[in-house]
């Protein structure tokens, strides 16, 4: 249903828009797809979707919304877009304005054969998408594990600023693309991922948390870079006949590369370990920046001649790459704390070594089985109101035991009511854990609490 809509309604921007104002143009369209993003996340919110005690809610209302501001959309698009006459409008100022030929604007819909340096170039561009979409879908779909078990830090934050640091980017950057010309801002993006990646790199779980959002911040800047100016590379050498048929290029190459990506970032996460996920997506993009020199069509015809070289591009890149140098450094710096180096030794099993449905994470065979196995293990807990520890993720007891009952309004008496997930084992205190590990194996040690 997505593919029926979505790539002819992409595809009617350039069919109504001069060819020299589509980054500008594109940019409203990434920034229209993201105010939807949020608007859908503010519905979730009102619905309450990510509550614990809606885990087993009917999504029935929350879709029914969604579903009817869909067709609202659909029917102002109805009553106010008008295909034909805008088309024929920008063909007519395309001709006064030099970027296409008369012959062109009095048949739109005619087709014409790709030069083969065009057709290169189109290689080369869409080559180019499915490596830097490669690299960054690997970050955003697998950062949540990455942030939990490397950087025992939350995710949540970090991947939305990386969101509200391309919004604000989107126009600036179509602006920016207008001046300057799309490969050599799509490189200068390039340039910021591919930084931004490498950076992250070499953060830790000591490394300041700062740190990891500033790169994401430059993340979401060079991504709102990239897309913005990269769809219309693509469709500038469509004539208009094809400009449907290029979108699909478009989005073949970028939705193949989001569905594999994902796939096998995991699997070499799985056997060299989850730190290959930054360099992974640095090499990807890195690759991206030189299939990107290769392309020599596709920016737009300027109606003005620039005769002298903008280097305010040169300058921003050589101020990046200042800006990367001195955060390697910093956080060379901060790898080499020595308190931390009997921990990386070692293998931690996050919430204890479990095996559902027989071993049910945070539970007292979990923590035992993970120091058979010789590995460490992160653990959560909670402060009850008797002011003992109970060693559980969640606040409600509902995913865990079956009960919607708050751990902090419970007693360590209270407490052994409950089992774990049908078994026979019961939640634990973190006094009952301690001695697993005493003298034996690494115990790391996160504090939650629902109510601050």
């Amino acid at each position: 249903a997505m593919a029926t809509f979505r790539s002819p309604a992409v595809a009617l921007m350039p069919d109504v828009t001069l060819k020299p104002l589509r980054s500008k143009a594109n940019a409203i369209i990434n920034l229209m797809g993201s105010a939807g993003g949020i608007l859908v996340l503010a519905l979730g919110m009102v619905f309450a979707t990510s509550a614990v005690r809606n885990s087993l809610m009917s999504y029935i209302g929350y879709f029914g919304v969604i579903a009817a501001l869909m067709l609202a959309a659909l029917v102002i698009f109805l009553l106010t877009v008008r295909e034909q006459e805008w088309s024929a409008e920008m063909q007519q100022q395309a001709v006064a304005a030099g970027l296409e030929e008369q012959s062109e604007a009095d048949d739109p819909t005619a087709s014409r054969k790709l030069s083969a340096d065009e057709v290169k170039s189109l290689i080369f561009i869409l080559l180019s998408i499915v490596l830097w979409f490669f690299g960054y879908n690997a970050v955003t779909s697998k950062y949540s594990v990455y942030a939990s078990n490397i950087l025992h830090k939350d995710y949540n934050l970090t991947l939305i600023i990386a969101q509200a640091a391309a919004i604000v980017a989107y126009l600036l950057v179509g602006f920016i693309a207008s001046k300057v010309g799309r490969k050599k801002t799509i490189l200068a993006g390039v340039v910021m991922l591919t930084g931004a990646f490498t950076v992250a790199s070499f953060l830790n779980a000591d490394s300041p948390t700062m740190l990891m959002n500033a790169m994401f911040a430059l993340a979401g800047i060079g991504w709102a870079t990239i897309n913005v100016n990269s769809f219309p590379m693509v469709v500038e050498l469509a004539s208009g006949g094809d400009v449907g048929k290029y979108t699909g290029f478009y989005y073949t190459a970028s939705m193949a590369a989001q569905v594999a990506t994902p796939m096998l970032s995991g699997l070499l996460m799985d056997q060299f370990g989850m730190h290959v996920l930054f360099p992974y997506a640095a090499v990807f993009t890195t690759l991206a920046f030189f299939t990107m020199l290769m392309v020599k069509h596709g920016d737009s015809k300027f109606w003005k001649i620039w005769r002298r070289i903008d280097m305010t591009v040169v300058y921003i890149l050589l101020g990046l790459l200042v800006l990367v140098c001195l955060l390697y450094a910093l956080c060379l710096r901060c790898r080499r704390r020595k308190d931390w180096e009997r921990f990386r030794k070692w293998r931690f099993a996050h919430r204890g070594f479990h095996d559902k449905p027989r071993i049910p994470e945070n539970s007292i065979p979990a923590f035992r089985r993970a120091v058979q196995c010789g590995f460490g293990a992160e653990l959560d807990v909670h402060l009850m109101k008797d002011g003992h520890l109970a060693v559980i993720h969640d606040a409600s007891l509902l995913r865990t035991a079956g009960v919607d009952v708050q751990i902090e309004d419970l007693t360590a008496e209270d407490l052994k009511n409950y089992r774990l997930e049908g078994t026979e084992h019961h939640i634990p205190l973190l006094e009952e854990v301690l001695p697993i590990f005493a003298g034996k194996a690494p115990l790391v040690v996160e504090l939650k609490a629902e109510r601050g």
